[in-house]
Parts: C-alpha cells; sequence; structure tokens
C-alpha cells in the first residue's frame, strides 16, 4: 500500500443512528466497499449505541463507492432481528446506519413507565410487567401492552412506538 494514502476506522454516535468510516485509501479509491471492515463497523457502532449484543450480521457481499448510495443488511442485535439501511455519505466510507425499527430496552421502558405514570399511581410498590422479553424491535406505529399495578389498581398500559429511535406514547386503558 502507498504510504501516502492512510487507512483510518472510526465510529461516531448521534442517538439510534450511527455514522461509521470505513477503510478507505485517502486517494484513488477503490471502486467497491471493504465490506469486512463496514460490517465490523456496522456492528461496533450499533453494539455501542444499544449496549447489546449484534450476530447474525448479513450485508451485500459487493458495494460499488457511491456517494448517496444505499444498501440493507440483516442482523439480530440483543436476540431480536432488526434491518438497518446504511447510506454512503460521501466516497472516503463515511457511512450512516439507519435502523428500520426501534430496538427497545424493557427495562428502560419498565422505568419510563413507572416514571411517567407515577402521578397517577401510588408512588411506592409500582410494577411493571411486559412480558419476559428483555429487548424488543419494534417498527415505528407498532404496539405493545404492559400491565401496571400499584397497591390499589391495575392498568394496561398500550405503548406505541412513534420512530425508529425509539420515541413512545404510552396510552391507559
Amino acid at each position: 500500500m502507498d504510504s501516502s494514502c492512510p487507512r483510518a476506522a472510526v465510529v461516531a454516535m448521534v442517538g439510534a443512528v450511527a455514522a461509521v468510516l470505513v477503510s478507505l485509501p485517502a486517494c484513488g479509491g477503490p471502486t467497491e466497499l471493504d465490506m469486512a471492515r463496514a460490517r465490523k463497523a456496522i456492528a461496533s457502532s450499533l453494539r455501542d449505541e444499544y449496549e447489546l449484543a449484534v450476530t447474525h450480521l448479513r450485508c451485500p457481499d459487493d458495494v460499488e463507492v457511491r456517494e448517496g448510495g444505499s444498501f440493507r443488511c440483516r442482523l439480530d442485535i440483543g436476540g431480536q432481528p432488526l434491518r438497518v439501511r446504511v447510506v454512503q455519505l460521501d466516497t472516503d466510507g463515511d457511512l450512516r446506519v439507519e435502523p428500520a425499527a426501534a430496538v427497545l430496552r424493557m427495562d428502560r421502558v419498565r422505568a419510563d413507565l413507572s416514571t411517567t405514570l407515577a402521578d397517577q399511581l401510588a408512588k411506592d410498590g409500582v410494577k411493571v410487567d411486559c412480558g419476559a422479553a428483555k429487548v424488543k424491535v419494534v417498527a415505528p406505529g407498532g404496539e405493545f401492552d404492559c400491565r401496571v399495578t400499584d397497591r390499589a389498581s391495575a392498568k394496561t398500559v398500550t405503548v406505541r412506538v412513534r420512530d425508529a429511535s425509539g420515541s413512545l406514547t404510552y396510552t391507559i386503558r
């Protein structure tokens, strides 16, 4: 390799969307992305963002380097299937990873539900049951129910996913 064309790998996170720079020569670049490095960077950025294991990552083998070009990958995160769209921001290997669905850590959803509904429930003794899953991957517009109980009552709360970044709304039924 020509020493005037250094290689670098950088990962930067922004919310639920990851930007990754895969290793490409800085000059006279290749016509195809280094997909082995791209897969490693994609997995690493998602693992860092969600603090969950990323497995079974499947991306195309050959991707042409093209600013604005995109490709899709499938993977499991926290044991749940997820699809991502990967956009080439430039011809230097700068990529943006866009999950197609929200990756929800259920411990965080339960804690948020408890906090959000605290005014309507007893301050102590609140229990939130959203099922046994530790992680849920839910498409925007999708919903699921949780059961919230306190010392005096039990309520069903419908959790609706507003967007792929994991914005949620709660409806008490």
